[in-house]
């Protein structure tokens, strides 16, 4: 185990440590909540930070098709103190590679004592065991001591992303298109969901920082109870061919989410992009939301860049790391 400072009597006996596999029991439910509240409280804003318990923390990762947490997550245990977990699940970064994503929670008072190197070496290990080539993860670039562990452990940055709000509904954007453009949703073509997923994944090819969207993703897309074809909005030229998509979707009454802002690059420069968001914006306001977020990939893409000249700030950047895997049985 690595060590970086002396354990302390108020601290605990490091003897009693235990560690072992989730055995999918309520109390390890409750356990893993406990372990990932106190990892996360300090480091996360008030407004962003949701307090969980048992019952909160199985549907989170138990969500995946064909995923549990029993055989995928570790406790750690200083005595009958939960104080450390991690959990890897089948979230890919990259989607040409196997699952491999991982969450790591050690408790503030216990950093720097070794636990998160222990868990980090047997959760490397067991992927390595299943196949996986690489491990990720996901840190927010404002949690220094996170992203300065996952470095020193052999971890390399490959991406970064941007959360993004827009709040009220005053000052909304113009909609304004060229002679010959029109904005048409799903509704008003009265196409099937189909149409937004061919639509995503053929404009999304020409830039490999988005993910592609499979028939599984759209299924529990329309089958959550939030689907909203009148948000499903295409970006027409004046041959009437698709040329861009934008999805504008209410995760509450108030809070709305913008989606796959997409566009044929050969039509970028010319307000197009601006203009799907100004629609967006716009579907949105109407259906009474007045704060809006998004997710971007970098502070330089141009999803990013539409964002803000749409009125949008950012609230989070992340850090998206990987590490490559020795085959199991490897030298």
């Amino acid at each position: 185990m690595r060590v970086g400072k002396t354990w302390q009597p108020a601290e605990g006996d490091p003897r009693n440590l235990l560690l072992r596999p989730f055995d999918g029991t309520h109390d390890d439910l409750a356990a893993l909540a406990t372990v990932r509240n106190e990892t996360l409280r300090p480091i996360t804003a008030a407004d962003d930070f949701t307090e969980m318990g048992a019952s909160d923390i199985d549907p989170f990762y138990n969500r995946p098709p064909g995923f549990v947490l029993p055989d995928n997550s570790w406790l750690m245990f200083l005595g009958d103190e939960p104080v450390a977990a991690v959990v890897v699940y089948p979230r890919a970064f990259f989607h040409d590679r196997p699952p491999g994503n991982f969450d790591l929670y050690v408790v503030p008072r216990l950093r720097r004592h070794g636990l998160g190197s222990r868990l980090l070496a047997h959760v490397e290990q067991a992927a390595a065991h299943r196949g996986h080539r690489t491990l990720e993860t996901t840190i927010a670039a404002e949690d220094a001591s996170s992203n300065s562990f996952l470095l020193e452990h052999g971890f390399k940055v490959v991406g970064q992303s941007s959360h993004m709000m827009r709040t009220g509904e005053a000052n909304l954007p113009q909609i304004d298109l060229p002679d010959g453009f029109s904005i048409r949703s799903l509704f008003d073509l009265g196409e099937p969901p189909e149409l937004y997923m061919e639509t995503t994944n053929r404009l999304g090819a020409y830039d490999l920082n988005y993910s592609l969207l499979t028939p599984e993703e759209l299924e529990r897309m329309v089958s959550a109870g939030g689907w909203d074809p009148g948000g499903v909005l295409f970006l027409l030229d004046p041959a009437r061919r698709i040329v861009g998509v934008i999805r504008a979707g209410r995760s509450d009454g108030a809070t709305g989410h913008l989606h796959e802002i997409r566009l044929e690059p050969s039509l970028r420069g010319a307000g197009l992009g601006s203009a799907m968001v100004a629609a967006a914006l716009r579907h949105l306001s109407d259906a009474g939301v007045s704060r809006v977020e998004l997710d971007t990939t970098g502070d330089n893409s141009p999803a990013h860049n539409l964002a803000l000249k749409a009125g949008f700030t950012v609230t989070h950047h992340w850090h998206h790391f990987l590490k490559p895997l020795a085959p199991a049985g490897s030298e």
